[in-house]
């Protein structure tokens, strides 16, 4: 399964992350590779995430300014 979606809309760090592991565990993921940006906690969104899909793999990485919390910059090919 490959899903690019927001799911923010002003839900805490570790809701979110509960809301997007309980969304993925029915296709039974070996692993869940996400990305988040300014605004998330990580710590809290992987908790969330692994309170529902504890028996999978979590990679990725979050967008960030060293803390300042105003903007970010993300390089890809375009």
């Amino acid at each position: 399964v490959i899903s690019n979606k927001s799911l923010y809309n002003g839900k805490d760090s570790y809701e979110l992350g509960y809301e997007l592991g309980n969304k993925l565990t029915e296709f039974k993921p070996k692993a869940i590779i996400t990305f988040a940006t300014l605004g998330i906690n990580g710590e809290e969104y992987i908790k969330g995430i692994e309170y529902t899909a504890s028996n999978t793999i979590v990679a990725g990485g979050i967008a960030a300014d060293n803390g300042e919390f105003k903007t970010t910059y993300v390089f890809d090919k375009h």
